[in-house]
């Protein structure tokens, strides 16, 4: 099945998804479940279908460092959409987001991605001093800048979320707040709202059963 990677599409397949997840093992609560669904949609590449993966990017962190979205490969990241003026949602995710640094401080194969959809102000000097201001370890966790075409294709494309600038919404843009779970392949795993503390909870749970997933069961 081809799938059309357009807002109203995107829309509509998130919320399907977190309407229907908590639901797919009725014994049991979706957190309990032995396998995390692959949320990724399929795509066509020409011969077959086949599983659509988070593509390369090449951006910029708060250390004015150039990062390729591959580095990410072989581990579990958590990825946001935000901007460092906003004043409504993306502040108590990067509270949520402290706790999952937290969870998995000693944990090298988990990271979290932040991406401004403000990149024209958030440059990597603001994004440094969000950063040293919210106690974030600039170590496992990425504040990402760079071309306003590249981030919103990311965001819509990629991770399936949501994000345009509103001059009626507060600090201007409207975006989803979602948190995005994906596995050392590419692959989405979860969505998360990170308003939540208990969807957050849910997260930290969820990237622990990757690790399981993907590490500690081979060792």
């Amino acid at each position: 099945m081809n799938w059309l990677l357009r807002p109203i599409h995107l829309c509509v397949l998130w919320i399907s998804l977190w309407a229907c997840s908590p639901k797919k093992n009725s014994e049991a609560p979706a957190h309990e479940s032995r396998s995390l669904p692959v949320l990724s949609p399929k795509v066509w590449n020409g011969q077959d279908s086949v599983v659509k993966v988070i593509r390369n990017f090449t951006l910029i962190n708060q250390d004015s460092q150039t990062v390729q979205g591959d580095q990410l490969r072989g581990k579990i990241h958590v990825a946001d959409f935000f901007f460092t003026s906003c004043p409504s949602i993306c502040p108590i995710m990067t509270g949520h987001l402290l706790k999952v640094q937290k969870a998995f401080e000693k944990e090298p194969r988990v990271t979290l991605v932040s991406f401004s959809i403000d990149p024209e102000q958030d440059s990597p000097a603001i994004l440094r001093d969000y950063a040293r201001d919210h106690s974030i370890d600039t170590r496992k966790w990425w504040l990402l800048t760079g071309p306003r075409d590249s981030i919103y294709s990311l965001c819509t494309e990629d991770y399936m979320a949501f994000a345009r600038a509103d001059k009626n919404a507060p600090g201007g843009y409207l975006h989803s707040g979602f948190l995005i779970l994906v596995d050392p392949e590419g692959r989405i795993r979860g969505a998360y709202d990170g308003t939540t503390e208990a969807k957050v909870e849910d997260l930290i749970r969820d990237i622990q059963k990757l690790l399981n997933e993907y590490f500690h069961e081979n060792q």
